[in-house]
């Protein structure tokens, strides 16, 4: 922990977060890790910090697209449509996408999965 920032290091030796954190926190410039200590000590969670930090590497001018189909085995395939999306944008749905199926699979039909993501992004969740 030796890169974090003066600050930060203070804080995470005085158990104002642990280590996996520090380490979204040390993933970046001396500026970019000031920024991440402030969102972490409001209450972010680690996903969030590193999801935000992914999002600003991955603002340099590149392709985005409003509809990205993934070709799957089997026959299968996934679609994603919204406003220019960028690669960073279709890992970060897929991520999210992901840890909700399994966390529904243990529960829920497919169908049921797919009303409940539908009634979240109505809902702006």
């Amino acid at each position: 922990m030796d890169e974090l920032i003066p600050d930060a290091k203070e804080a995470f030796l005085n158990g104002a977060f642990g280590f996996s954190k520090a380490y979204a926190i040390v993933k970046g410039s001396k500026e970019d890790q000031q920024q991440k200590l402030a969102e972490i000590l409001a209450g972010s969670t680690r996903d969030e910090v590193e999801r935000q930090g992914r999002k600003v590497r991955g603002n340099s001018p590149s392709v985005k697209l409003s509809r990205v189909k993934i070709a799957m085995p089997q026959g299968a395939s996934v679609v994603l449509t919204g406003s220019a999306l960028s690669m960073v944008d279709v890992v970060d749905l897929l991520s999210q996408t992901l840890k909700a199926a399994r966390k529904a699979a243990e529960q829920y039909d497919v169908k049921t999965f797919q009303s409940m993501m539908r009634d979240q992004a109505k809902a702006g969740s």
